[in-house]
């Protein structure tokens, strides 16, 4: 039982080697050519900006999760996916804990974006990330407390199509509106799911759940009917990382899925979408933030409200 949808340790992915190969170039350019259990390839159209945060480790590069571009120089994310990164010397720089406890550098944090198969890991954006901005309201370790949100600002530009976000001022343009709403991700396809691994053109190795971006459609919970579902579980499968009277805000939070599609491992931080009738364009109203397990019947999972942050988005943005 894994707490958040953050990738699998790194400890486990360095004992993987590479399975296939592929050519990459690495440009810049405008292109658009969690994995998610019971979904699909996802089709690029829905999930504009979508993009991987990763951990460059010498000729190693290790998916940790999703992220959306919402401008040429902004991505948006889980705050727990960047929890344990800093800004060292202009670059976000990866911590990760050790076996005693302590934390130490692993590698750089970057973000790649503009292909959906993440063997095109260095086509068309492969980045440094030279800021990172948590919501002041996130509890570090605590994604279950809400506020699980961040923005992160890239060194390079974007030149391809970006996510639109929902906003608060935008009546009717909510999750609960929405005709349909969908995830996507390079996470696990099971709850326990193996690594898959890509050669690059660069000679460099890709370690992610999935390569290739996966989605589903998922059914909205009622967060009522979510709180108390989860507080089931806790009680029943004796949890101790959560709370018997943990709560489930409506306002900052969106709850998602009741078993067979769901987000899992390596999905945090990637893009709940909505799509609605009175509009072509999907739209983003939440990010994959945490569940108790993957897929389990009847168990939902739960995403950031986007909504809710809009003006913290604006004035950290601009």
């Amino acid at each position: 039982m894994k707490r958040l949808r953050k990738a699998i340790s790194m400890a486990a992915l360095l004992s993987v080697s590479a399975l296939s190969a592929c050519t990459t170039e690495t440009v810049i350019g405008n292109e658009e050519t969690r994995g998610i259990v019971g979904g699909r390839d996802a089709n690029s159209l829905y999930f504009k900006g979508m993009a991987t945060l990763f951990v460059n480790r010498g000729s190693e590069n290790h998916h940790v999760c999703g992220a959306t571009l919402i401008s040429d120089r902004w991505a948006i994310t889980a705050a727990h996916c960047v929890d344990s990164s800093q800004i060292i010397d202009g670059k976000a720089v990866y911590f990760q804990e050790t076996a005693a406890g302590d934390f130490e550098q692993f590698g750089a944090l970057r973000l790649a974006a503009g292909s959906p198969d993440l063997s095109n890991l260095y086509t068309p954006l492969s980045v440094h990330i030279e800021r990172i901005e948590m919501h002041p309201d996130y509890q570090p370790g605590f994604a279950e407390r809400g506020a699980d949100i961040a923005l992160v600002k890239i060194d390079g530009r974007y030149a391809g199509e970006t996510t639109r976000l929902a906003h608060a001022e935008n009546a009717g343009w909510d999750a609960e509106q929405a005709s349909l709403v969908m995830t996507a991700g390079y996470g696990q396809l099971m709850e326990r799911g193996a690594l898959a691994s890509a050669l690059l053109g660069s000679g460099e190795t890709m370690f992610s759940p999935s390569m290739t971006l996966q989605s589903g459609y998922l059914p909205l919970v009622d967060a009522d009917d979510c709180q108390r579902q989860l507080r089931r579980a806790v009680r029943q499968w004796e949890i101790d990382w959560l709370p018997e009277d943990l709560s489930i805000d409506a306002e900052t939070q969106i709850c998602a899925g009741r078993g067979v599609v769901d987000s899992c491992q390596g999905d945090s931080g990637g893009p709940l979408v909505g799509l609605f009738s009175t509009s072509l364009a999907p739209m983003q109203v939440g990010i994959v933030s945490w569940g108790i397990g993957c897929a389990r019947p009847n168990m939902p999972g739960v995403y950031t409200r986007i909504s809710a942050y809009a003006d913290w988005i604006e004035s950290v943005t601009g």
